[in-house]
């Protein structure tokens, strides 16, 4: 059930976060022109928020695509973060109830 639960839970984060960087790097080769890499690093710098500097200058319609690209890393990041700390603070929990309970039964 455990196994379950982390893919259930932590499985689309991670998707979604996955999506969120290849929609941003096909907005930055579309919107800048510039190739696969420099659009996927330069979306995965933006939506973790790591503050390296542009790839290349941005064109205005770049810096509005970033901008929105930074609020959704950043949702993600802030909605995704709870959600996987308490995942694992309860198996930690469960984990030592468990061990607990063990060593009462022997």
């Amino acid at each position: 059930m455990a196994k379950q639960n982390i893919y259930s839970r932590i499985g689309p984060l991670a998707a979604l976060f996955g999506i969120v960087i290849l929609a941003g790097g096909l907005g930055f080769r579309i919107i800048e022109g510039w190739t696969w890499l420099e659009s996927i690093y330069m979306a995965v710098i933006t939506v973790t928020t790591v503050g390296f500097s542009e790839v290349h200058p941005l064109s205005i319609n770049g810096k509005l695509f970033t901008a929105c690209l930074i609020i959704a890393g950043a949702g993600i990041i802030t909605y995704s973060f709870p959600i996987v700390i308490r995942y694992l603070f309860e198996g930690e929990f469960r984990g030592i109830i468990k061990t607990k309970k063990m060593k009462k039964i022997h």
